[in-house]
């Protein structure tokens, strides 16, 4: 993988984006998920359920902020989904 460092704007962002199942995937199912043969691509709804998985792990305080920041994950993307377009 590209170092994200070389990249600006809009690509940094994607690469960022794409990261996400590798830093927080290798759970129960995400990486079934991003791992299937059934699918060629991830929805926004994957990479929230990444978190949200990951969050189980948690102890409740740190669950909690991050089942919260996962929920404004959706509307991120969609503000600035001309960006990754």
């Amino acid at each position: 993988m590209t170092p994200l460092s070389v990249f600006t704007g809009c690509e940094r962002e994607a690469g960022i984006i794409a990261y996400i199942p590798e830093c927080h995937g290798g759970r129960i199912f995400s990486n079934e998920v991003f791992d299937s043969t059934y699918r060629n691509n991830a929805s926004m709804f994957d990479f929230i359920n990444v978190f949200t998985e990951h969050a189980k792990s948690q102890p409740a305080d740190k669950k909690i902020e991050m089942e919260e920041k996962a929920g404004s994950l959706p509307n991120w993307i969609h503000k600035n989904k001309k960006k990754f377009k």
